[in-house]
């Protein structure tokens, strides 16, 4: 037990030294600016609906994504098309992912 939670602090001081990297790197700040907390929310909840199968919901938000930015957002479009190609109803096997293409 007391192993485990050694790895385990281990493992959380590692991520938040990657945060922390990410948080201060002027190169990963100048690329995300353009990226609002309202596109993340907006992106993550469509995708969560997409992987769950609801994709009709997912199709709404992962197309609110789309007037967020000031440019395509690559994610959002392949999903959206991915979906689209089956007019925007879940597969009934469909296990969360897809294969890549």
């Amino acid at each position: 037990r007391f192993r485990a939670r050694q790895l385990l602090e281990v493992e959380k001081k590692r991520k938040q030294a990657c945060a922390d990297l990410m948080s201060k790197a002027e190169e990963l700040t100048v690329m995300r600016s353009s990226f609002t907390v309202k596109f993340f929310q907006s992106f993550n909840m469509g995708y969560q609906n997409y992987s769950q199968g609801e994709w009709q919901v997912a199709r709404r938000l992962l197309t609110e994504t789309k007037g967020l930015l000031p440019f395509e957002d690559g994610p959002s479009n392949a999903l959206l098309a991915y979906m689209q190609g089956y007019d925007f109803e879940a597969p009934t096997t469909w296990s969360g992912v897809r294969d890549s293409p």
